[in-house]
């Protein structure tokens, strides 16, 4: 019995650790020395780390966190490397603190506990700690451990295959499964969309323009990457259709005024047609594509690059170049959006010869509607870029589009 109350001190003593301590104490100069090296073979004699600025969704456990890892040798030379830390436990820990304070509040109701749960738990933990049984959380934990690392290890797998067909991605420098740190190419520690909030027009576009011609290459290799994609829940008709009725009930009261009763009618009787954007042919799709999921690359100021390599899926890739172009960070104008997603399209039917124009273009449309609408819901939460002046840009770009697509035969084609 000693040694399981050592176990779970132990396991409160890294809690401790990993919420007071930033999470590069384990990049020291002893574990770089294994993969950065001067000409000599010698390691780094000074190492400096800094940690990105990821966004994370309200709620959600830093689970995996990056950091730019500047080394300097004895040699004068130095190198820099992007590195992630893996804290496989670190959603299961957050949960369980959730629940704890959940027990301890005033009678929480069901509309308050989070609807998603990583690692869900059939017995409650207080009750589990009545039964006796002081092993069940080393027994989930080392289950998880063991799912998250093999997940983990796939997603590596899955990067170097990428890094293969594409230069988009990080390439992967080293990857230490035991230390569970990987280091990867550098990005700037500048995030795209607050870049994007200080530039002009014309340093806007640029960088956007260079972007979409990175996504656009990407896209193109979905056949070569089609094998190795894991399996996930993709965009399907019912999805859309279930997103964008809960985001319009959710809206009704709370826009009324500024979308007004007639659009709002016109967007529900649209709903069914719209979601069949859903049916359109799965390609390759980022975990997220919003200005958020990117950062300026280490040697090019005007090159956007992504990091969240891990949840790449096969789906629908217009949706990377809809959430791009339609999310308030990015703040377009209709004409400038159409500018770019024009470049986007002949980017793609210049390295595509089955790609589908005009297609493309009309399914453009449908899903930045599908989209749109679902921003609409999200006005009563607390995000930071949701502003007024974005609403109300998000209410005059979704108007037009229903307009143009309820005045052509637009949704028929697809």
């Amino acid at each position: 019995m000693g040694f399981v109350y050592g176990l779970l001190a132990l396991a409160i003593i890294f809690l401790l650790w990993r919420h007071f301590t930033p999470a590069d104490m384990r990049l020291n100069r002893r574990f770089l020395s294994k993969h950065l090296k001067d000409q000599s073979g010698r390691g780094p004699s000074k190492i400096a780390v800094e940690k990105l600025p990821v966004n994370l969704a309200p709620g959600q456990a830093e689970e995996k966190v990056l950091c730019i890892v500047n080394a300097s040798f004895a040699d004068g030379t130095s190198k820099r490397v992007l590195a992630q830390i893996f804290y496989p436990l670190e959603s299961l820990l957050a949960e369980r603190q959730r629940r704890r304070q959940q027990g301890e509040g005033s009678g929480a109701s069901m509309m308050e506990m989070s609807p998603q749960k990583e690692h869900d738990q059939s017995v409650p933990e207080q009750a589990r700690r009545l039964t006796g049984d002081p092993l069940a959380d080393l027994q989930e934990e080392a289950k998880i451990l063991a799912q998250k690392n093999e997940q983990n290890t796939a997603e590596i797998m899955l990067l170097e295959k990428m890094n293969a067909y594409a230069a988009f991605f990080p390439t992967l420098v080293a990857h230490d499964k035991q230390q569970k740190i990987t280091l990867l190419s550098p990005v700037s520690t500048k995030r795209l969309d607050r870049v994007l909030a200080v530039s002009d027009a014309w340093a806007k576009e640029d960088l956007l323009n260079g972007l979409l011609t990175k996504l656009a290459t990407w896209h193109s290799k979905a056949r070569l990457l089609s094998p190795y994609l894991p399996a996930a829940a993709e965009l399907t008709p019912t999805l859309m259709r279930s997103q964008m009725e809960a985001a319009l009930e959710n809206c009704r009261a709370a826009v009324k005024v500024e979308v007004g009763h007639e659009m709002l009618t016109n967007l529900a009787t649209m709903v069914s047609r719209l979601a069949e954007a859903g049916s359109a042919p799965k390609g390759i799709k980022m975990g997220e594509a919003s200005p958020r999921a990117f950062f300026l690359s280490a040697t090019n100021a005007a090159e956007a690059v992504p990091f969240d390599f891990g949840r790449v899926r096969r789906d629908v890739s217009m949706l990377d170049v809809v959430e791009l172009l339609c999310d308030p960070a990015t703040a377009l104008d209709a004409k400038s959006a159409g500018v770019l997603l024009e470049h986007y399209l002949t980017t793609r039917a210049r390295l595509d010869e089955d790609f589908e124009v005009e297609r493309e273009r009309k399914l453009y449309f449908a899903l930045t509607v599908y989209y749109r609408v679902l921003l609409l819901g999200f006005f009563n939460s607390n995000v930071p870029y949701w502003t007024k002046e974005a609403l109300a840009a998000n209410i005059t770009l979704l108007r037009s589009v229903v307009d143009q697509l309820g005045s052509t035969e637009s949704m028929e084609v697809l």
